[in-house]
């Protein structure tokens, strides 16, 4: 299966005369349009001529009775329906089917006890299976069922479907499957296209319209053999068959005694390329002889071979293969990601290279087809995986196609460069921005003009500028940025914001659709206040991360509002006490818990805005600031009183600002705790250890907020430890 856009490939059995053969990854899922590739030789060259030599590929279909006695069978009435009772022994023959099956197929006969005849009204049912057998008919890819049936009614319409498993039982899928009843309707036949990894599977007959089902089937094991199941011999050049013409051309024969059992299930793809990369000829098929035919002079040529399966979910390359003169070579392998990114001039590229050579430096030699024209630029590989920059495409380029050719050097056999032409990808390298919000505060009535904040997004230069006015007056004119503040209109009119694009020179690139920003007055008239709870750092809930940082947790309970073009959210704000502007974090939400993660373990201050959203535009309608903050101390101390008359220590752990203490103190690497103990905020815990233990240490853990924590967890799923662990040195009381 895939796994980092790069197959996984299977070992195939290879004949014992390349020994030295190595396979490499595949470099990519075939699409499902390589079903329909012709099955003849492909000449790239126009001088190439396809062989009148193909091999012939005959099937005979073999045909064996079964032991009528060895299928008898108990057969006795359940529910109206005819069911066999007793298991048939698995016969091995080779059957006809629907559908395309294989001339080498296996046959299982099947007890129908398998079967469950569903318990409803039996007028409704269609048929009745009323043979004792149910007969498979095994391929690769593909599953074939035969049964007999009883008291066809053509009244009751049905769909007979078959799902498939992985051996993990996790379904590959559920498909309509075609079936196909006899002249005198007593047998039915089904037909399904397997899945690759397919494990077990099992089928059911309901009715049209779903609601009914009139037969379920227990899960069958698939036990056919889905890994490549076809044997060739992997032909070096030197082992192929040439014939010399007058003019200076040949000939090249590839006889690969290519073998398979199942028809239209497996197939090779055999490519022959120049030493410089030059493609001679493709083939994709069964053939076992495959020609080349009217080559000029070449100082040589190596095979490339891929082994290929038809599933119903995928065409699966299996192998690959490359043999050159008397070697095979470790093939290379790169490929470009499938999403660009823009880095502020450029669009970039990632990509991946896997070769088996370490400390090399091989080039890739890119294609470019776009609307601006064709170039070709080199990429030196220095590393397995990095960013291809197309600093060669200036401006906004548009749809663009890439064609990497790879050279590397192959020092296992000649030495010398060799390419190999890689994937071809499109993507788009237009440029974008647009604006993505826009925040205009209302909530704070000292300012004439509305405090506005415009966040943008999209893949542009840097270098071009941003300008906002009003239709009058220029409002800003600054870079590209990801965001801007500023102040503009008056908030008793409100107004439009118009947003250009200029270019480097100038020029006006791009004008975005103007903005229309309500006066406060006509946002007050619209707005539905929330009521949430607005909740004070005593009452909030603080959880610790592993690696120092913590998280906050909030029940502010914020209402449902029905779907109208306005909706309404609570931005649960957290700031320092340095600067409100710089530090605020926003938590903008509609869930009954606002919930922040991974923050920075440091005292935080509430504040809260009551927002009204329309369109891109969100209004900042209401302000609540709680008093205080939530604030990290080391608050617990011990304090021991130690008995000599019975050599125990009883240890007293209180928290000077009122923590929640967890029940459970490590002393010397044993666990102890206090009888009929209940955390409440602000109480201490006591217990009782042997031995004289002041001066000593111990481990406790505990919480400043956390009075809320069964609440919001009966809600909400939480991260985090409730507790935080500290030591504690046990001072005499």
């Amino acid at each position: 299966m895939k796994k980092n856009n790069i197959d996984e490939y299977f070992h195939c059995s290879e004949t014992k005369r390349y020994d030295e053969y190595h396979n490499f990854k595949a470099e990519q899922y075939f699409g499902k349009e390589l079903k329909d590739s012709p099955k003849e030789l492909k000449d790239v060259p126009e001088s190439f001529e396809d062989s009148d030599k193909k091999s012939s590929n005959k099937e005979q279909e073999n045909k064996s009775e079964i032991d009528e006695q060895d299928l008898a069978k108990r057969v006795e009435n359940v529910g109206g329906n005819n069911v066999a009772v007793e298991s048939a022994t698995p016969v091995a023959t080779t059957v006809a089917s629907v559908g395309t099956v294989a001339a080498t197929a296996v046959t299982a006969v099947v007890a129908l006890t398998v079967m469950d005849v569903l318990s409803f009204n039996k007028n409704k049912v269609p048929f009745e299976v009323s043979k004792d057998t149910i007969k498979e008919v095994f391929s690769p890819n593909k599953i074939n069922l035969d049964f007999d049936i009883d008291n066809y009614s053509s009244d009751t319409g049905f769909e007979i479907f078959i799902e498939q498993f992985d051996k993990d039982g996790n379904s590959l899928g559920k498909d309509k499957v075609d079936s196909s009843l006899n002249d005198n309707n007593s047998h039915l036949s089904l037909a399904c296209d397997a899945y690759y990894g397919l494990a077990s599977y099992k089928f059911s007959v309901q009715s049209l319209d779903g609601n009914d089902i009139y037969f379920q089937s227990d899960s069958f094991d698939f036990d056919c053999d889905q890994s490549f199941q076809a044997s060739y011999t992997k032909i070096t050049p030197n082992d192929c068959h040439l014939k010399y013409y007058e003019d200076g051309t040949f000939d090249v024969e590839i006889e690969t005694g290519f073998a398979c059992d199942y028809e239209g299930v497996f197939e090779y793809k055999v490519d022959v390329y120049t030493t410089d990369g030059v493609l001679l000829k493709e083939y994709i098929g069964t053939d076992s002889i495959i020609d080349v035919k009217g080559l000029n002079d070449i100082l040589g040529f190596y095979i490339q071979y891929q082994d290929i399966g038809h599933f119903k979910n995928e065409d699966k390359i299996f192998n690959s293969f490359i043999a050159e003169m008397n070697t095979i070579i470790h093939a290379p392998v790169f490929f470009l990601m499938e999403k660009p990114e823009f880095d502020g001039l450029n669009f970039m590229v990632p990509y991946m290279y896997e070769t088996a050579y370490e400390g090399r430096k091989d080039k890739v030699t890119f294609e470019i087809d776009s609307d601006k024209g064709k170039s070709t630029f080199d990429y030196e590989l220095s590393s397995p995986n990095g960013y291809i920059t197309f600093d060669k495409l200036e401006d906004d380029i548009g749809n663009v196609t890439i064609t990497p050719t790879l050279e590397f050097y192959d020092y296992q056999s000649d030495g010398r460069s060799h390419k190999l032409k890689m994937s071809t990808h499109s993507y788009d390298f237009s440029y974008s921005f647009e604006i993505t919000s826009i925040d205009c505060d209302f909530s704070d009535d000292s300012f004439d003009m509305i405090p506005i904040t415009m966040e943008f997004s999209g893949a542009i230069p840097k270098d071009y500028k941003i300008k906002i006015d009003n239709g009058d007056t220029n409002i800003q004119d600054i870079n590209i940025v990801s965001e801007t503040s500023f102040y503009a209109l008056n908030r008793t009119d409100g107004g439009t914001l118009s947003v250009s694009i200029f270019d480097r020179d100038g020029n006006l690139y791009r004008k975005l659709e103007d903005i229309t920003i309500l006066s406060q007055g006509k946002a007050l008239d619209i707005y539905t206040s929330p009521v949430y709870n607005a909740v004070n750092p005593g009452d909030s809930l603080v959880t610790y991360n592993d690696d120092g940082t913590i998280n906050l947790y909030r029940l502010i309970n914020f209402p449902d509002f029905l779907d109208t073009d306005l909706s309404y959210f609570c931005d649960a704000s957290i700031y320092t006490k340095t600067d409100v502007s710089t530090s605020t974090i926003h938590c903008i939400t509609q869930d009954k818990v606002a919930a922040m993660y991974d923050l920075e373990k440091k005292p935080y201050y509430f504040l809260y805005y009551s927002l009204m959203k329309q369109g891109i535009v969100t209004y900042r309608m209401e302000q609540t600031m709680p008093s205080g903050g939530i604030e990290f101390y080391d608050i617990l101390s011990a304090n021991g009183t130690y008995d000599s008359s019975t050599d125990k220590t009883e240890i007293v752990i209180s928290s000077s600002m009122g923590a929640y203490i967890e029940n459970k103190v490590i002393y010397q690497s044993q666990e102890y705790s206090q009888t009929d103990y209940e955390m409440v905020q602000g109480v201490n815990l006591t217990v009782t250890v042997d031995g004289n233990a002041i001066g000593k240490q111990l481990t406790c853990s505990y919480s400043q907020y956390s009075k809320n924590y069964d609440e919001i967890a009966s809600i909400y799923s939480i991260k985090g430890n409730r507790f935080m662990d500290t030591t504690l040195t046990i001072e005499q009381s």
